[in-house]
Parts: C-alpha cells; sequence; structure tokens
C-alpha cells in the first residue's frame, strides 16, 4: 500500500492529541485538564475570583484577600488562554520540523517506509519498533516509545487502503485495550 500526502497543522495536532492521550496516566490527566476543559475551568475560576472581590468589598478584607483575588483571576485567564497556547506551541513545532513536505509513504508486510518528495528525508521502520497503534477520526498513530508518535492522516487513504492499513496494523501491533 502506498499513499502520498502533505501533512497539515491539524494532522499534527491529531496526532499529538493521541500522543498525549497514549503516554498515560499523568499525561492523559494534563490534556484533559489543561487543554480539553480549559473552558471551562478559567471561567470558573474567574467567577470565583468575582465572588472573592464581592465578598471583599462588604467585609473591607486587607490586602491578603486582593491578592487571592489576584491570584484566583490570573490563574482563570491563563486557564482561559491555555489550548490557545498550545496550538501556538504546536504550531512553532510543526514550522520547525518542516512537517508540510509532501511524503510518500509505503506500508507492507516489512514495516512502513517514509520519503519526503524532495528527496530531504527517507526512512524505514520495521513493525517490530512500534509497542502499540490507536486512531482517531482523522489519522492513524503509531508508537515506537511513550514519547513519540508517527501519524498517518486518513484523508490520504481511500476505504480500501484505511482497511488494508489496518489489517496490517492488527497482525504486526497491539492496539488501545488488546
Amino acid at each position: 500500500m502506498e499513499i502520498r500526502y502533505t501533512s497539515t497543522l491539524d494532522d499534527y495536532a491529531e496526532g499529538n492529541r493521541l500522543l498525549l492521550l497514549n503516554k498515560g496516566g499523568v499525561q492523559k490527566l494534563k490534556y484533559y485538564f489543561y487543554i480539553r476543559f480549559a473552558f471551562v475551568i478559567g471561567p470558573i475560576l474567574i467567577a470565583a475570583a468575582a465572588a472573592l472581590l464581592l465578598e471583599n468589598t462588604h467585609r473591607r478584607g486587607g490586602l491578603g484577600s486582593v491578592v487571592i483575588f489576584c491570584a484566583v483571576l490570573g490563574g482563570g485567564i491563563g486557564w482561559l488562554f491555555n489550548p490557545w497556547w498550545h496550538r501556538r506551541k504546536l504550531a512553532r513545532r510543526f514550522d520547525e520540523l518542516k512537517g508540510s513536505a509532501e511524503c510518500v509513504v509505503t506500508a507492507n508486510e516489512n514495516g512502513i517506509s517514509f520519503a519526503r518528495v524532495d528527496g530531504t528525508a527517507e526512512g524505514r521502520l520495521s513493525w517490530s519498533i512500534f509497542d502499540k497503534a490507536d486512531e482517531s477520526k482523522r489519522v492513524f498513530a503509531l508508537f515506537p516509545n511513550r514519547g513519540q508518535c508517527v501519524f498517518l492522516p486518513k484523508r490520504a487513504m481511500n476505504t480500501v487502503q484505511q482497511e488494508e492499513f489496518r489489517a496490517l496494523v492488527a497482525n504486526h501491533l497491539p492496539g488501545p485495550g488488546r
């Protein structure tokens, strides 16, 4: 099976999401806590800061309550911006890796071969290097270790190729829950 594609930032972000979710308990918790539910936690902290401010104006609190108000308000605003900061960090990393280059990927019983069309890079990985695999609606992800991910966008494959790739992965790698 051979596919040809140009990666996008959305593909890279989805691969990174699967990587974070497959790293383990703490990384998964960080993903949900700081990125996925930041738009819930941030407003809750801002509302708590507003409640502290209202209570402070009625009680005539001292400097300590103003410091707590500022800390809670700053935390809430920071939490709201966390997904944006994460996306910017991914965009910088995607640009540094020159991720938007056109690639040709060949998958067969021996493993996977990658090559950039411009000839700047190529590589072969046997199936034995990968620990596990996962997939989302948009990408297939292969994990050579807990800190790295090789992703292939599904948009570059037709339905037959997706089934063929799933069969190759199922023959050689454990998936989630397998």
